[in-house]
């Protein structure tokens, strides 16, 4: 039996919740190295975190002029113009004011790069050190960190990009897809770009497949290929050129927020209600259960598995038992999991009198605030639920209100089932 397959007969257990970036939430994590990561928030702050005698602490922070959106680690860059990462690498930062920042492994912030003209949704490196960025503007970048400038940019994407380094050089995105009727979005595309013979750092568009029925989510590398994650509620496994030679689908039909590939060959996919699925092939292994959503999920180099919360909580999940949770604290997790979820489903269970609400005609006058708000309202004399799609700024129906259990994303309320036998350890019943 291989190592990996004995890695993955051992179940991940809760190791602990960290919390921090002020209550708000924790969009975004990445790992760095040695077990450390660096989470990104709301609370328009980037945070280091570092382990030290099997337990983190925040190590090094910085703060920012926006929420903080995408995170990712930099590898060594010896040509790079800064010296401060030509030995050991460092940290960037994407923003909701479309910036990205530059730090050293410490956090201090050594620049910005300017050019994105709205929010920052992603950010990744190129197997030959290029920073890449996709934002809400429609564009992706190319940046060249020895010259500190971007050396390509493509634009007319669909919204919100997503983009990936693929390890035989090329790059791979995913757009959240366009507004194609009154309660539709369609046009959610899969790119894979080429790199110039040059190396200068422009890329030519290869290929284009439009598979995903929703936003397109995360991408990651994995495999004989890479993964896309959809709120669609599937995973997409994927060959270089963007086919697809494997399709997960969530059992639940929940949305897929974030996907991480395990070092054993596994893929950690999040879900919007809180449930985070560990899949070997088309097998679900195990789950791990949230008290609420969970924003992003990320292996650290130390094997074990990091969530983003709302909430500013941060969770650890382990295989190594010196790294896990005593009984007493599992229990304690376990308990406070099961009443908070309890108490979301019970809050969200009234349903407002339809003769309230605003008509379903007038919604052009109720616009959204944030991503994934929620609003009813009255059509035809019925009380229906609205998702706010801010990438195709518009209301995507989800259906009939009857009142039943929803889901809690980023503090909004939305109609929603949750999994009708799961236990809190994460195992199926």
């Amino acid at each position: 039996m291989s190592e990996d397959t004995l890695m993955q007969e051992q179940e991940f257990k809760f190791s602990c919740v960290l919390q921090g970036h002020d209550g708000k939430d924790v969009r975004c994590c990445a790992p760095i190295s040695d077990g450390a990561f660096v989470t990104g928030g709301r609370d328009q702050t980037m945070v280091i975190w570092e382990a030290r005698n099997n337990t983190f602490f925040s190590a090094h922070q910085s703060f920012q002029t926006s929420w903080v959106n995408a995170v990712c680690a930099l590898p060594p860059i010896p040509n790079a113009l800064n010296p401060s990462l030509r030995e050991i690498g460092g940290v960037v930062c994407g923003l909701q004011d479309g910036s990205i920042v530059v730090h050293d492994r410490q956090a201090k912030v050594l620049y910005s790069l300017a050019g994105h003209t709205g929010q920052v949704s992603s950010l990744g490196v190129t197997s030959n050190g290029f920073l890449i960025s996709g934002s809400w503007d429609g564009t992706m970048r190319v940046w060249d960190l020895s010259k500190e400038i971007a050396v390509h940019t493509q634009s007319e994407f669909e919204n919100a990009v997503t983009v990936l380094g693929l390890p035989n050089g090329d790059i791979a995105t995913g757009s959240a897809g366009v507004q194609t009727g009154p309660s539709a979005v369609g046009q959610m595309k899969i790119r894979i770009f080429s790199p110039s013979s040059s190396g200068d750092g422009t890329y030519t568009l290869t290929h284009t497949v439009e598979d995903h029925q929703h936003k397109i989510t995360e991408l990651t590398n994995h495999g004989i290929g890479f993964a896309s994650t959809s709120n669609d509620g599937t995973t997409k496994l994927r060959t270089y050129d963007g086919q697809v030679v494997q399709d997960i689908i969530n059992p639940t039909g929940e949305w897929g927020l974030s996907l991480t590939s395990l070092e054993t060959g596994e893929l950690a996919t999040a879900h919007d209600d809180g449930v985070l699925q560990l899949w070997a092939g088309t097998d679900i292994k195990q789950m791990l259960v949230h008290p609420r959503g969970i924003w992003s999920v990320k292996q650290c180099t130390n094997g074990d598995i990091v969530t983003g919360c709302p909430q500013g909580k941060i969770t650890i999940w382990s295989r190594d038992p010196s790294r896990q949770a005593t009984p007493e604290a599992e229990a304690a997790y376990n308990s406070a999991t099961f009443s908070a979820r309890s108490m979301i489903a019970a809050k969200t269970g009234k349903q407002l009198d339809v003769s309230t609400l605003p008509k379903f005609e007038d919604r052009a006058q109720h616009l959204g605030d944030d991503d994934g708000d929620i609003r009813q309202f009255n059509k035809n004399g019925q009380a229906f639920t609205y998702r706010w799609d801010i990438a195709s700024r518009a209301w995507v129906e989800m259906g009939l209100s009857t009142g039943s259990q929803q889901q809690e994303v980023d503090g909004k309320f939305e109609q929603k089932k949750y999994f009708k036998a799961v236990s809190l350890l994460g195992f199926l019943e």
